[in-house]
């Protein structure tokens, strides 16, 4: 992605082929979401004074889908209903949130956790094929 003349960023041709004249609106909208579910996250941590993670993280999952499906609507698109989570979807592609690796991984040696939900595996192999299964700590993705 390049920068523009206003201080923006210019959306990738992968972006453009994707998301059609959303393309730009969603790079430069994406990152501000992100912040802000990152901001809803850490109060809902500090505010019980607990040591552990869990109402970060789980906070941070509902609120990064919830701040993706409000963008999608206010871009004009929809945000759909899976099993009682809503996904953003624009120009018919659903927007999933996960979390990146640790570490850089080939796309060829990702795998999905095996704790992932059914739901979870069922959005990630949409048009691909079956995801392999790493057992462990060290997975690649989170709710």
């Amino acid at each position: 992605m390049s920068g523009s003349a206003h201080g923006e960023t210019a959306p990738s041709a992968w972006a453009v082929e994707r998301f059609c004249r959303l393309a730009g609106a969603l790079v430069n909208a994406l990152p501000v979401q992100l912040v802000r579910a990152h901001a809803r996250a850490r109060a809902a941590h500090l505010k019980p004074r607990v040591t552990k993670r869990g109402p970060y993280g789980s906070t941070l999952s509902e609120a990064v889908r919830e701040n993706l499906a409000d963008l999608a609507r206010e871009l004009g698109e929809t945000a759909r209903d899976v099993r009682g989570y809503e996904y953003a979807v624009i120009n018919e592609h659903a927007l999933f949130p996960l979390k990146y690796g640790n570490r850089p991984c080939a796309l060829h040696l990702a795998r999905v956790a095996s704790s992932a939900s059914p739901t979870r595996r069922r959005l990630l192999c949409v048009g691909g094929t079956a995801p392999s299964r790493r057992t462990g700590s060290s997975t690649s993705e989170t709710t």
